[in-house]
């Protein structure tokens, strides 16, 4: 061992694989034999080890000699770790590339099939699999929901990285989910790398709706399905009508529109339900200022007619005047395409004079006509006896010493939109007026229930 530590042979410095390759030397077969004769003492004990080790610094003839031995010894032993290591992974590498019986391009193709976090789990499973992993194509969809926040912004910037240039063209379907500190910047920047994005489900992060929809309706032109859930709910009452114009303007393909916990006004939301000419899906559940004023004539128009879902679940301020009009209008043949409705709250209705004044039950409303009329709607109504909830002014109250806001329960929906329950367990914010009084932009128009009413879209 003395004379392997004292070696100068043994010192030098394994070349790295851009140097040359190593050429044979005689004087390599002495390293060997030192090596091999070292390592057949590697079963002997630690304290064996040890007590040889002390013998060789007593031997030493100064302080300086000690330090000199003690760091060769761990020059010696880091060295012969990072050997051992690296023949491992190429023995390990090797045998991997015969038990794996696809090629590389066939890899790449299963890979580009897995949910991102299996997908990251592969590539850390051997460097064969973490090649093919970082092909681009294996990024067209990234999916990183996640009930807890364990989702961070290095995290989406590894994945964007990731997919390179390709991103541009691959990109179809991007959810995130409690994402840690991601803030608007982060989110519109993202966006603008996604040109071709089909689906964007947002939930969970702290963005404001306005900016993020301005991102959407300057970068994502081909976006069919939007879901977007305020981590706040009733708080963000950023959206401008222009930036709902300008969505439909540059969005003509959307067909599956979610924004649930915002405060929306019905004028905005009716630019958004009668602009676009293909949307079928449609949830506003737990969004705040919401009366029911924007469906009126909307199912015999353009815009609104081809709406299969309709959910408008615990809207604080819809109106059960608002709700029995709607029932009457799919009666009469309005709406021909709607299959399903749900208006439930577990606040009851807001009667037509005073929204604090709350109606529980459903005897306004021509239920049993409407599924007379047409038994192929599936229409829920879920109301709670009168008095089973905390009293509104009591409920105001809390919300008026406390500005937590419950995170929304999430609902199970299909990839494609086709369904979404709300069961949201969501504190409401709340003002002292109807919600549609506040905040009007100049282009504010009182809709009335002549079929001609002003038209907010751009020709």
């Amino acid at each position: 061992m003395d004379a392997l530590l004292h070696s100068p042979s043994s010192m030098a410095k394994r070349p790295c694989p851009s140097q040359n390759p190593r050429i044979p030397n005689p004087n390599h077969s002495d390293t060997d034999h030192l090596l091999h004769s070292l390592l057949r003492h590697s079963d002997s004990s630690p304290l064996s080890v040890d007590l040889s080790f002390d013998r060789l610094l007593d031997s030493s003839a100064s302080d300086s000699d000690q330090t000199l031995l003690i760091d060769r010894a761990l020059k010696l032993g880091s060295a012969l770790l990072e050997a051992a290591k690296r023949s491992a992974r190429k023995r390990a590498s090797k045998h991997n590339s015969l038990a794996w019986v696809l090629p590389p391009d066939l890899t790449i193709k299963v890979f580009s099939m897995l949910d991102t976090q299996s997908l990251c789990y592969a590539a850390a499973t051997c460097s064969m699999f973490n090649k093919c992993a970082m092909d681009p194509s294996c990024y067209s969809n990234i999916d990183l929901t996640t009930v807890v926040p364990k989702v961070n912004n290095a995290v989406v910037s590894t994945m964007i990285h990731r997919a390179g240039r390709a991103l541009q063209a691959l990109l179809r379907r991007l959810h995130l989910y409690n994402i840690e500190r991601m803030d608007n910047s982060s989110l519109c920047g993202a966006l603008s790398a996604c040109p071709s994005l089909l689906d964007l489900e947002i939930v969970g992060l702290h963005v404001e709706l306005r900016q993020t929809l301005v991102s959407v309706s300057a970068k994502c032109h081909l976006i069919e399905r939007l879901f977007f859930e305020s981590s706040k709910t009733g708080r963000d009452d950023s959206l401008k009508s222009q930036t709902c114009l300008d969505l439909v303007n540059n969005c003509p393909n959307l067909t599956s529109l979610a924004l649930r916990g915002f405060k929306l006004h019905d004028y905005k939301v009716r630019i958004l339900v009668k602009g676009f000419r293909k949307l079928k899906y449609v949830d506003f559940s737990t969004s705040y200022s919401i009366s029911g004023t924007f469906i009126r004539n909307l199912g015999n128009s353009m815009g609104g007619n081809l709406l299969e879902v309709l959910i408008l679940r615990d809207c604080m301020h819809l109106k059960e005047v608002e709700v029995s009009r709607l029932l009457k209008a799919i009666i009469s043949g309005d709406f021909q395409f709607l299959k399903h409705l749900d208006i439930s709250n577990r606040e009851g209705l807001a009667s037509e004079s005073d929204w604090y004044d709350r109606c529980y039950n459903s005897s306004a409303i021509p239920i049993k006509q409407l599924l007379e009329e047409r038994p192929d709607i599936c229409f829920l109504a879920e109301f709670p006896s009168e008095g089973s909830y905390i009293e509104i002014d009591q409920m105001f109250d809390s919300e008026i010493n406390s500005d937590i806001s419950l995170p929304s329960q999430m609902s199970s929906h299909t990839s494609d939109g086709s369904m979404f329950l709300s069961f949201s367990e969501s504190s409401y914010n709340s003002d002292h007026g109807s919600g549609n009084e506040d905040g009007r932009d100049a282009g504010y128009v009182i809709y009335e229930e002549s079929s001609d009413e002003v038209d907010f879209l751009a020709v």
